[in-house]
């Protein structure tokens, strides 16, 4: 599968990492974007009025959710990096 297409695979490369930057990209909008329909029902729903860096999800939240939230940690280094 990750062969060239040349020798008669897909040339899917880093699938990996480009999951971990659209889910930090949808961390970082709800912390930056507040003026989204989506971020205000993330805070109206999940975090209220704590911090996401603080949050700890719910058992019943949403699939997205948990997985926004295990890569969290990973991105926080990330953000703090570029501050």
């Amino acid at each position: 599968m990750y062969s060239p297409k040349r020798q008669g695979r897909l040339n899917i490369k880093g699938c990996n990492n480009w999951n971990k930057a659209l889910v930090g990209h949808l961390l970082w909008q709800i912390i930056v974007n507040k003026e989204s329909l989506w971020i205000k029902w993330v805070h109206g729903i999940y975090m209220k009025t704590e911090s996401i860096w603080n949050h700890k999800p719910p058992i019943d939240c949403s699939w997205y959710w948990r997985k926004i939230n295990a890569l969290k940690k990973e991105m926080q280094g990330w953000y703090n990096q570029e501050r």
